[in-house]
Formats: C-alpha cells, structure tokens, sequence
C-alpha cells in the first residue's frame, strides 16, 4: 500500500511541475541524488552570453583573416576556423543546416572533468575525435573507466589525471525505478543502453553513435528561443563568437575582436579624431557641427595622408540605420543594463555611425573603413564592459579566449545536440606568434564562391499499400547549382525518423506473434550504402544528380518517416518532401498522419478519420456502431479461411461491420447471415484466433482475434461455432435430444463461451415429426389447422415422403441446420427471444425473423423455398449445394434487428 501511495503522490507532483523541476522530484527517491540523470551537463539556451545583435551584417562590412593561426591571445581583427566539436547531450538531435546557436558557459556536475579533457585533447590532436566523444558520452551515462575495454584506455589516458580517472570509478548506484517519471525512466534507459554499448568490445562507434545521436529535424523542445543562426556572442574580455555547426563533429567558428581606438572630441563635444595607433581619422565639420565636411585619414607610421571631402550621406538612411543600430545594442544589453545608455551616449553612436557612412561612401581604402568599423564596435564594448554585466560579456569578464574548452556551443532549440568545444583542427593554436592585429594591408578578398543547393524527397506510389516483403523505391533528387567547383554531393544519408514495430504481420498472425522488429527497413537491394537500423549512407561526388533507396515492408500495418540530407561541400542539407512542408516523407503516402494509407481511406470513405476511429454504420439501426476494430486495425487486417483449408489476407471495410465465426466444419452460411443481418462475416479456422494461448475453448481470449494489436487499438472476438457429430453434448449444457443447438452466454460475441450445433438431432428430429405428422394425418386426413394456419393432407404427405427419402433429408437437415445457427449465432450477438422473456411467445413474431421459434409444421410451409432443389433431387438424381438467403431479422414488435451487436469495445 505504501508503495501505491508514493507512486500516486509521485505522479501527481511531476504533472503539476515542469520538466525543469524533475530535479526536485527525483532527489525524493532513494538513490537518484547519486546517479547521473541529466546532471554531468546541464549547459542550456538559458545559460548563454549576452547577444551582440548590433554585430549583424559584420561580415558584409569587413573581410576576415585568411592566414591567422589560431591562437588563445589573438590579437584584434576577424577570423575564421573549423573548429571539433563534441555532442554533450545524448539522446537529442544532431544540428542541421540553419540550426541557432550562441555560445554558454560549461556547466554541470562533470563540467570540471569535461572541461579538463577537452582542454588536454587540444593539445593531443594524435587523438582521434571518435575516442575523446566516447568518452565524454560515457562521462554522461556513467560509465566506470575501468569498463572500457584496455585498448581505449590506453588511448585516452592522456587525457585525463588519476583523480579524474578515480571520479569515473563510482558506481551507479539502484534507484526506486518504478517511482519515477517517464521523461526520468527514458534517460536512464538511454544511459544504461550507452554504458552496455561502451562495454562492449564488439561494439563500434557507429553503434554507439546510433543510440546517443539522432538525426532529422528536432521537434521544439522546452524552453527554446528564438534566435537566429549566426547571431553573434560576447563571450567576455571584448571578444566576440558565433558558430555555424556542420553536425555535431564540426563546427564553423568566426571571431571578432575590435581594435582599441582612441576617440577625442571637439571643444562642442563633437567626436573629431579616431586612433587606432596605426592609421589616424581626423574630422572636419561645416558650422553647424552635425555634416561632415571633408576628413584626413593618415598612416602614423609613413606619414601619408588622404584627404576625403567626395563622401554622401542620405540624412534619412542615415537616422534610420542609426536607430535601428541603438535599438540592437538596448536590446542586447537587456532592459536593466539599457537604462545606462544615455542621451550623450546615443549622441556618440550617431556621429561614429555618421563617421563609418561617410567614409564608406567615399574612396577611402579598406585600412580607413575597418577603423571607423572598430571604433563604433569598440566604442559599444567598452559600454558594455562598464555596464557591470554579471552573466557574461564585457572586459571585466575573465572569459573570452582564455576559457576556450569551457565553452560550449547552446542550440536555440532545445531537442537540439549542445556542443563541446574541442578547439580549431589541426590542435594546439598557442605554437606560433599572435598574427599582427595591426597589419596595414589586409588580404584581399577571396573571389566569392557561388553554391546553391536544393535536395527534394519524392513521396512513394501512393497506391501501394504495405505488405510484407513489398519493397518501396525512394528518390531523392540533388540540384546543385553555382560556380564553386568544390561545391559537389559527398555523401546521402536516408534517415528513418519513425517506424512501426506491430507484433506480428498482421492482427491475427500466431505464428509471428512474437515478432516486434521494424516493420520497414532497408533492403539488400540498396548497392553501395553502409545501412544501419536506422540509416543508410552512401558516398558521393558529381553535381545535380538522384538517388534512390528501397525500402522493404514487414507488415501489412507498417508505417514509418523517411528523411534524407546530402552532404555537399561539409555542409548537411535537409531534404524537402515533394509537395508538403514537411522535412520527411511517410511510407505508405499518409498526409493525414494517422498511420493509415491515404489511397485506403478515399476507396473506403474514411479519409481523414483518425486511426481508432470504430464507428462503422452500416448497417443502420443495430444496437451500436462500429464491431470492435478500429479503423487502423480494419487496414491492418487480418487472415481468414478462403472457404476451404487454405488462407488468405482481407482488408476489412470500415464503413461496414463485420464478424468472425470459428468453424472448422464450414456450417456457417456467411451469404445467409449477410441476407438476415446485413453484416460481413468470414470464417476463422483455429489458426487464426490466440487459441490455445488463451485459455481452454471456452475461454475469452480462446476466440481473440485481433491479438497482435498495437496501434489504435479495438477489441475483437469470434463466434466459436462447433458442430458436434453424434446426440451427446461433450460440454455438458445440454442433454436434452430436443435441443437442436444452442449459445452459451449472452453477447457480443466477446461474452459467449460456445455456440453448439448438432445436425444428428436436427436429423432424429425430422425423422419423429414424420411419423407424428403421420399419425396426425389419420386422425384428419383431410387436414388440419395449427395456431391458424391450415395445413392439407397434400402438402403434409409431401413433407413426410422427403423426410423419408435420404438425399431430400440431407436438404431439410441443411436448410433447418443454417436457420438454427442464424438463431444462435443472433444469440452470441445479443439478440434474445422473441415475446420479451415471455416463453409462451418465443413462437410469435415476423415469421422471416429467425429467432422466432418453430414448430415441426413450420417446416411444411417452408417446404415451398426449396422445391426446386427438391425436383433437381427427384429428375436429376443429384444434390445442389443449399443457399437460402430469405431469413431477415425482424424490425417489427420484437426488433430483433435492433439488438444486433457485435462490437466488443
């Protein structure tokens, strides 16, 4: 009981919280506080530095450093690196093409250890990345150091110290699992599969990989931002970053440091020389102070001079561009740190805005733009370094490059991969001099490149429905256009975002009902690709191209998300799918998402009808609509008896009820059910029902049908319909001789146990009414009245001579047999007598209603529906096969027809 109630109190808490407060839930339980669940890094959006969106458009006004080695003290300028990056969040999705990131302090219970090892790998490149990432992934999930295998310790022992390697000895220790959330269990499932993978000698990276990465586009997470890739970062000491990640291994990393600049002013206030210690701009006003009238740029080292006086300035683009820079500078520094910003101050950032547009509408040459571009952009640091900002950012900030390995990479989307920062390729940066930050002929821009890439995703046939061993074609079409010769395809990787895993092939299928593999894969048909579970790669090269995948199906129900990114020029491209917004397509063609073929649901009326739906109404007025199957599960299907000892798969219809009969014998006629009922009905065979499994043949799961359930799912059972050879009735309900047949239970048909025939009574039946109808006909031979209905000596005496000619007799059997099980299979249905539990009037009613009980006379009148087959008899001496389709359940007084129920939801 104590247990219950802390699962309950537990369950209560965590839908009341937010997935941000599981951390206080989960301590509550014994033996969380010492595992890792989400702790080793906890580094999210929320944790960043400051924004510096003032920065926008930096690379348009200024060219970066081409031949600068990185190093941790460069000088000021601009540069850019490919920087190693590492996944520091397993379980969430590798960045893509466009991904936001800003750059955040390490943070966490391992941040220290992280720290350590990513500061050591920068300076042992000889290491490979792959073992340093299975290493941080193990730090993450738990992992004991000595559970590696001895080859790859040996690896990474230089990176890392023997206290740190004793830190990652502690066990893991049990927790109450059960008590635990959810989101709380799908971690530690992911951390125990990471730790089983890691031991494992077997294992290769790729199937570590499989497990912690994941790829496609991330869904929204939690707490995510809206920022735009590319936004720029002050990451402290004046130093400014932005990374675009090209997957997780790699990341393309710029730096922006503004030169210091000495700005001095007029005896006005006006700003009338910019100094960087190398070039000089020195500014002349007209008589209002506010145009610029010429300015002189000097070289302080030669002495040369150049006087500009030919720079315009439109005053209206000018105040623009002006407040929109202010308005991006208050917006960065926030809503507190803004209100230093003062009219004096704005005053300045409109003449050092002045200044950079005059002279870049003029001839100056590059040296005078970039100092008037760094004199603003200094100008704004030293703003925000004596804006006394506490999270990050600004001078007094010891961050920026001398912190490089506790920096990490934070996605704006929070499903997204955070990224460890393992430094530029190639290793250490600090071998080698600063570059010179004052180098008065930068290099000339590198000629652009032109590239352009647009990667589409066909739907498949969307007249193909799944079926096992069905194999789809995907094409993906590359077009790639520009002038870049390195612009190629490298490499396509098809991604599977979602796949089903029903039990079984299809709902009844007991000889795979242990089988929950995917139910699509790629096939051994796809030449040339290294194929995953999940994945299938294949390098290549050339422009404009298509490539196709196969993709082989294993369930009648499968479904699945296919997605696909090429690789061109180290950057991933997400595939579009051919006419939706969507960055997948769906196997089979299901635009409605209910996992439920499209072209299926438009042949059967149920387009856009989600996948339980269970509303069949056809036919109208019955007790309840629908017969237990949901509409994904009438797509499924299910195998039934093709009429003799064989089988075969049906679709059912979803529009229309349907019903299962076991019958082994073939008794059941499904034409004069369908005429009396309106409702579909197949045979089962005792193949295609759980059986054995279930229980005893009387039991409820016996008659299961849809037992490899999954998706959407209904509740579906079969009438048992048994003919018994012999008088004796084995289960022991009836022993009675004048019981012709009968139901055990009351339905639907989930509810019955047993539905009992037996045709040798029926038989002994007919043979005593013969010699009773006999005798009856001596003491009136010229007929008789019954209950108001005449009966002549003619008609009588016809009836007793059939009875007594065998072939004829097999007839009445038959044709008394089918109207018998009509009777008790209404029964398993739900449908009870006729006088409304009054036993003197189960005889009354529609005479066409076959649940209205008869006489042995009765036969006598009926005896005209089958005269025909009784003359085949007679003339041609052989026996028709007897379909009798004229009983109808009654919608008069007794409304039989309106007690009809075979849902068992």
């Amino acid at each position: 009981m104590k247990n219950v109630i802390i699962s309950f109190f537990l369950t209560l808490l965590f839908v009341q919280n937010s997935f941000s407060q599981l951390d206080d839930i989960i301590k509550k339980i014994p033996g969380v506080g010492d595992i890792l669940i989400d702790k080793a890094v906890t580094t999210s959006i929320k944790d960043a530095y400051p924004t510096a969106l003032w920065l926008r458009g930096l690379d348009k006004k200024i060219s970066y450093d081409q031949n600068a080695g990185f190093n941790l003290n460069l000088g000021a300028g601009y540069y850019r690196y490919k920087f190693n990056t590492f996944c520091l969040h397993a379980g969430t999705y590798a960045p893509t093409e466009g991904s936001g990131y800003l750059v955040a302090p390490l943070k966490g219970s391992k941040a220290e250890l992280i720290k350590s090892i990513l500061g050591r790998y920068y300076e042992h490149p000889e290491i490979a990345q792959n073992d340093v990432q299975m290493l941080i992934w193990g730090i993450e999930a738990g992992q004991k150091f000595s559970n590696y295998d001895a080859a790859f310790q040996y690896r990474v022992t230089p990176l890392l110290n023997p206290e740190e390697i004793a830190m990652m000895e502690v066990d893991v220790k049990d927790i109450a699992y059960d008590l635990l959330p959810q989101e709380a269990k799908d971690v530690l499932d992911l951390y125990r599969e990471l730790r089983g993978k890691l031991s494992d000698v077997n294992a290769t990276y790729e199937d570590v990989e499989r497990l912690a990465v994941k790829t496609g586009i991330a869904p929204l997470g939690k707490g995510s931002k809206n920022i735009d890739a590319g936004e720029w970062t002050s990451i402290g000491d004046g130093v400014y970053m932005r990374s675009f990640p090209e997957g997780y291994r790699k990341s393309q990393v710029e730096i922006y440091i503004p030169a210091e600049t000495k700005i001095e002013k007029d005896t006005k206030g006006i700003i009338s020389l910019l100094d960087d210690g190398i070039n000089s701009i020195s500014v002349e006003y007209d008589e209002s102070g506010k145009v610029i009238k010429q300015v002189n740029i000097k070289n302080i080292n030669t002495g040369e001079q150049q006087i500009i006086d030919n720079g315009t300035i439109d005053n209206n683009e000018l105040k623009k561009s002006s407040d929109e820079l202010v308005s991006l500078i208050k917006k960065s520094f926030g809503k507190k740190r803004s209100k230093n910003i003062t009219g004096e101050i704005i005053k300045d950032i409109n003449q050092l805005k002045a200044i950079e547009s005059y002279i870049a509408a003029s001839t100056a040459g590059d040296n005078a733009k970039q100092l008037t571009l760094n004199a603003l952009n200094n100008y704004v640091s030293n703003l925000e370094a004596g804006s006394k900002n506490k999270k990050g950012g600004g001078k007094n900030h010891k961050t920026g490059l001398s912190n490089l390995s506790g920096l990490v990479f934070a996605p704006a989307n929070t499903s997204n991969q955070r990224l460890g920062n393992g430094g530029p390729e190639g290793g250490n940066g600090n071998q080698g001099d600063p570059p010179n930050s004052g180098d008065p002929t930068p290099p000339e821009k590198e000629e652009e490149k032109d590239c352009k890439v647009k990667v589409y995703i066909s739907q498949v046939n969307e007249n193909e429905l799944p079926k096992p061993d069905w194999v789809y074609t995907v094409s993906v079409t590359i077009d790639i256009q520009g002038n870049d010769e390195k612009c190629v395809a490298e490499e396509i990787k098809f991604n599977f975002l979602d796949v089903s895993k029903e039990r079984g092939r299809y709902l009844n299928d007991i000889d795979k009902f242990d089988d929950v593999e995917n139910d699509l894969k790629f096939s051994d048909l796809n030449q040339g690709f290294t194929i995953s579970e999940m994945t299938a790669s294949k390098q290549l090269s050339g422009k404009s191209q298509t490539v196709e995948a196969y993709i082989v199906c294993n369930d009648y129900g499968a479904f699945g998300r296919l997605g696909a990114t090429v690789k061109v020029k180290g950057v991933w491209y997400t595939a579009e799918a051919d006419g939706t917004p969507d960055p997948f397509i769906t196997i089979p063609v299901d635009l409605n998402d209910n996992k439920i073929a499209d072209s299926w649901e438009k042949q059967n009326n149920v387009y856009g009808k989600p996948g339980d739906w269970d509303e069949d109404p056809n036919p109208k007025g019955q007790a309840k609509n629908g017969d237990g199957m949901t509409n994904y599960e009438e797509y499924r299907g299910f195998f039934v008896s093709d009429g003799s000892d064989g089988s075969e798969h049906k679709r059912m219809t979803p529009m229309q009820k349907e019903i299962f009969i076991i019958d082994e014998s073939k008794i059941f006629s499904t034409a004069s059910w369908e005429a009396a009922t309106g409702i579909k009905a197949y045979w089962l065979l005792l193949s295609h029902v759980y059986g054995s499994k279930g229980g005893a043949e009387q039991d409820q799961n016996y008659k299961w049908v849809n037992f490899c359930r999954g998706n959407a799912q209904g509740s579906k059972f079969a009438v048992n319909l048994k003919k018994i050879d012999g008088t004796a009735d084995p289960y022991g309900y009836h022993n009675d001789q004048g019981i012709l047949g009968y139901n055990a239970g009351t339905g639907p048909p989930k509810n019955t146990k047993i539905t009992v025939m037996f045709p040798d009574r029926i038989r002994n039946w007919f043979l005593a009414s013969a010699d009773s109808m006999a005798a009856t006909l001596i003491r009136f031979p010229n007929g008789f009245v019954i209950e108001g209905v005449t009966y002549s000596k003619k008609e009588v005496q016809k009836l007793i001579n059939e009875i007594k000619t065998p072939a004829k007799l097999d007839v009445l059997v038959d044709f008394w047999l089918d109207l018998c099980i009509l009777h008790e299979v209404a029964h398993a249905c739900n449908v009870p007598h006729h006088g409304g539990g009054d036993e003197n009037k189960t005889g009354t009613g529609d005479p066409k209603c076959p649940t209205k009980y008869r006489s042995e006379y009765t036969m006598v009148k009926l005896d005209k529906s089958i005269a025909t087959i009784m003359n085949i008899i007679e003339k041609e001496g052989i026996t028709p096969i007897l379909i009798y389709t004229g009983w109808k359940f009654c919608k008069t007084k007794d409304n039989c027809w309106k007690k009809i129920d075979v849902n068992d939801r």
